[in-house]
């Protein structure tokens, strides 16, 4: 597969890019949100393709820049807010 093409997901401010069903190596989403919440079993990766958001968690907060990269580790809950990014999985066991 050379190209594929972005499906929506069941959250309108989520599209996924790349699936499991795709490959088990990655899947990453592009996320457009006012605001979002997520607390994943597994790490992700948050990279910011726009200045002017936030990412809140506890302990703590931090102004999203463009070009931003976040490891977020497993079960930490996090709020991002007027943010648009990339989250990126960890392979599929």
């Amino acid at each position: 597969k050379f190209f594929l093409e972005a499906r929506k997901t069941e959250n309108s401010n989520i599209i996924s890019l790349v699936t499991y069903d795709d490959t088990p190596c990655f899947a990453l989403e592009q996320i457009k949100c006012d605001q979002i919440n997520f607390k994943k079993p597994h790490f992700v990766t948050l990279i910011a393709t726009k200045s002017g958001g936030s990412m809140k968690y506890e302990g703590g907060e931090f102004a999203l820049n463009r070009g931003d990269k976040f490891f977020i580790p497993a079960n930490t809950e996090v709020t991002i807010k007027i943010a648009e990014g990339l989250i990126c999985y960890p392979p599929r066991k």
